[in-house]
């Protein structure tokens, strides 16, 4: 099977986990990495032997002849590169959010169906083996009718603490609790229940009101560190999901729980990556094994685990020339970001809203 030709745009989680990932997977070449500072596009060239360094992703993909281009930017540049890279006719992971609002995000989905190149958010959890075996086990009807399900997300405080100021705190720019996790919660909702937002309540707060930047001025923070949200989903089935990040989590970075419940049983998602089913007064355990060798320049953690598989399926799908099943798409990147939007003008009018599609 041919090699096959990838670009990194952004050097945060790229550089940290897609660029050993894709370094495991046979027939995946990574072979241009951009950044808006080329000591960071050097830096991550450098690690994994990559050739090709730019500043200039307009340059990157005029010069480089790539079957995938994979964006990991802050979420404000993601449409702007998205159109660059449709223009050029190259398949595209983009980073999630997807965009920075709805209009972004649908303009996106239209241009990639026009450009006819293949499309994908990296939602990476829907490939992690234990969320895989969860969705299974949904689908066998285990659950039986699904009333109710339950994220709670816990992120370290003292790791939020040692960021310098970044995108990440400027909502301008798409940064903020919401979008870096909640987009998850959300993909993940629709695709283990195979169902949509009715309509949503949210709450959002910013217990942090400024952080030093690199240099030691202090800048204010825009974005929330706190959010909670309420769902009612197409069906009846109700949703809560509260995303933390004023947590002391010991040794981790964040923890992770995750309940669903319906009328014949639950099914929990503990915060040691363990699956637990509870049925007729009975508990048993479903946590599946990992099938794939996990990088010794990998990350442990969800995410990371997530993205060594995604990243698998993917090369193996753009060297067969198919749609990659169970991935999400820009359609579902336009999907999420419609329950996003909806969210945080329930913030702002406090009351329940009705996710645009």
């Amino acid at each position: 099977m041919k090699d096959i030709r990838i670009a990194l745009v952004g050097t945060g989680f790229g550089k940290r986990v897609m660029l050993p990932a894709f370094a495991a997977c046979p027939g995946g070449k990574v072979v241009a990495v951009c950044s808006g500072q080329r000591a960071n596009a050097q830096a991550a060239a450098t690690a994994h032997g990559i050739s090709g360094i730019y500043t200039d992703h307009h340059a990157m993909l005029e010069h480089e002849a790539l079957d995938l281009v994979v964006i990991t930017t802050p979420p404000r540049l993601h449409w702007p590169m998205v159109e660059a890279a449709l223009q050029k006719r190259v398949n595209i992971l983009c980073e999630k959010p997807a965009a920075m609002n709805l209009e972004e995000a649908r303009k996106m989905y239209q241009g990639a169906k026009r450009a006819g190149v293949l499309h994908w958010i990296d939602h990476e959890l829907r490939f992690h083996p234990t969320l895989l075996a969860m969705k299974a086990i949904i689908d066998q009807g285990y659950l039986g009718s699904i009333d109710s399900v339950s994220f709670s997300i816990q992120w370290s405080y003292p790791i939020v603490l040692a960021r310098a100021w970044n995108w990440w705190f400027d909502r301008e720019a798409g940064g903020g609790l919401l979008g870096a996790l909640g987009s998850h919660q959300v993909d993940l909702v629709r695709w283990l229940l195979g169902t949509e937002f009715k309509r949503v309540s949210g709450l959002m707060h910013d217990f942090l009101k400024e952080r030093p930047d690199a240099q030691g001025l202090l800048k204010p923070v825009t974005t929330d560190n706190f959010c909670a949200f309420s769902a009612e989903l197409e069906g009846g089935a109700v949703g809560t999901v509260t995303l933390d990040a004023t947590a002391r989590v010991l040794g981790e970075r964040e923890r992770w729980t995750l309940s669903l419940h319906g009328k014949d049983g639950s099914l929990i998602y503990d915060g040691d990556g363990r699956l637990w089913g509870l049925r007729d007064q009975e508990k048993s355990e479903h946590t599946p094994p990992d099938p794939l060798p996990h990088p010794d320049n990998l990350p442990q953690g969800i995410f990371p685990t997530g993205f060594k598989h995604l990243s698998s399926r993917l090369v193996e799908s753009l060297q067969s020339g198919k749609e990659l099943a169970g991935a999400a798409t820009f359609y579902d990147g336009m999907k999420v970001q419609g329950v996003l939007d909806a969210i945080r003008l329930s913030h702002e009018q406090g009351r329940w809203i009705n996710p645009a599609a």
